[in-house]
């Protein structure tokens, strides 16, 4: 390498780390498929080290060594990764680096019609059908796309310029830190009783390219007791100031029942079939807004577990009225108690469309599922409107007062009652929804419109000897739109 070259990677080394790290993955593939440097030396770099500033950091030295062509290689693989930033500092002279781009008359900034705030990606639409089958292919890599990587830039940059200021953040929560926040994850595989989950490998690791694109500090943990799951969350996150963060992420993957997700210890009792040494969902949701620094902060909530025991055959629609079942056409409670009793949950398929199964229990409350709700929220509603007011009403506590269980979001990957489904080398079909949907359009769409695609995916999800099918549910109380905007701090 010519010795002005090197002198630029050196004077401007923390620079280019930081704009290569977005991308460091694609900058390596260039350079090994042109050979300026070895497959060996490209998975030195890749593996290690998980942290893409240290990868980027590493490169910059490995490059001063490959030769007097390293430095263009370096150069045209920053222009084919869309790392304009880089190409301008090793290249200031021809800067700017980025594509033309034609002012517009600029829209109201995310406007009713979601999803029109940018163009249309090449790969907008979604797979005809899910899980995707890459048992006989390369393992794709989980790479986030980000602003730069857009048609356009400029505006993506404005439209985050806007989400900060004082009227953006009325509509939008503020995501102003390099690092997001703390994004935890519980992955357990191996159990004391139940059957261990095979394929949750790939969720974790997927997960953590994931978040960590997105911007967050992840933390994984593997196969933890129920007393270690609650301690970590003590620990980790209940103990913890979370004064630097803009938002909060917890993710389990774990055999579960409907409300609880079990440790690894976790079990039945024998004679009543309840789930023992498991996690309350809601307890954990109703902790974690209780932490003062996580206060008007969004907190995501993602659950990889079953909810029952019900296997979702699914319905066919032929265009006609549907056909409802009626209170006399469902079973008595002796034969649904028999036919739940036959099932089993956390479904796994070892080969796409063959199903295992491992026990989780189902509602508990299931029994209560026909009886008319209509009557008693009338009775409700006239024992509220008569109830005299108490004192303590009208006492004014001082001070801002919010909602408890506000700015939280909890996806789970199936409805209550029913199984979810896992391939034994593909992970399960939710979690790689997530990752599918989230690494290629979370830098343009909300949250919301993230899940509906996730859900939209899932759904298209079949088992195939059976037609078993499985869909997503998600709730919400939060008050603002949720925007990752991957790349995109006020810290640059």
């Amino acid at each position: 390498m010519e010795p002005a070259h090197a002198e630029v990677l050196r004077k401007n080394h923390l620079k280019l780390k930081e704009s290569l790290k977005s991308a460091i993955v694609d900058v390596l593939e260039y350079l090994e498929r042109n050979r300026i440097i070895t497959v060996a030396m490209k998975e030195r770099v890749e593996y290690g080290s998980r942290v893409p500033g240290e990868q980027a950091s590493k490169l910059l030295y490995l490059i001063r060594t490959r030769g007097k062509n390293a430095f263009q290689a370096l150069l045209d693989a920053c222009l084919e990764s869309n790392l304009f930033e880089a190409a301008d500092i090793l290249e200031p002279e021809a800067a700017p680096h980025e594509p033309q781009y034609t002012a517009q008359p600029r829209p109201e900034i995310f406007s009713s019609s979601v999803g029109q705030n940018d163009e249309l990606s090449e790969d907008e639409d979604l797979p005809d059908y899910w899980p995707l089958n890459r048992l006989e292919k390369e393992e794709e890599k989980v790479r986030v796309k980000n602003w730069r990587a857009s048609s356009k830039p400029k505006k993506l940059q404005r439209d985050y310029d806007y989400a900060c200021s004082l009227k953006g953040e009325e509509r939008i929560y503020s995501l102003v830190h390099k690092i997001r926040g703390l994004c935890l994850i519980i992955s357990n595989e191996i159990f004391e009783h139940l059957e261990n989950r095979d394929g949750t490998v790939k969720d974790l690791n997927d997960l953590n390219f994931l978040f960590n694109g997105l911007g967050f500090e992840v933390l994984k943990f593997r196969n933890q007791t129920s007393d270690q799951m609650n301690d970590l969350l003590r620990k980790k996150v209940l103990e913890v100031d979370h004064k630097d963060s803009d938002c909060f992420v917890l993710v389990i993957l774990s055999h579960g029942a409907n409300g609880v997700v079990f440790g690894t210890d976790g079990q039945y009792e024998a004679n009543t079939d309840e789930p023992l040494n498991c996690v309350n969902v809601e307890t954990i949701r109703k902790l974690i807004c209780g932490v003062s620094s996580l206060r008007d902060k969004p907190k995501l909530f993602f659950l990889q577990a079953c909810r029952g025991k019900e296997n979702d055959e699914g319905q066919k629609y032929d265009g006609s009225v549907s056909q409802m079942r009626t209170k006399s056409d469902m079973p008595s409670q002796e034969e649904d108690k028999e036919s739940r009793a036959s099932q089993s949950c956390d479904q796994t398929n070892s080969q796409p469309g063959q199903c295992q199964a491992s026990g989780v229990t189902n509602n508990p409350t299931e029994e209560t599922q026909y009886s008319s709700d209509t009557d008693m929220d009338l009775s409700i509603t006239k024992k509220s409107a008569h109830k005299p007011k108490k004192a303590e009403d009208d006492v004014d506590a001082g001070g801002e007062k919010i909602p408890y269980l506000v700015d939280t979001f909890l996806a789970q990957a199936t409805t209550p009652g029913y199984v979810s489904y896992r391939n034994t080398k593909q992970g399960t079909w939710f979690i790689q929804a997530v990752v599918y949907v989230f690494s290629r359009f979370a830098y343009k769409y909300d949250l919301i419109e993230l899940m509906t695609k996730v859900t939209k995916l899932v759904s298209k999800g079949e088992v195939e000897i059976t037609g078993n099918k499985q869909t997503v549910e998600y709730t919400q109380t939060f008050r603002k739109l949720f925007y990752f905007f991957p790349k995109l701090s006020k810290e640059d």
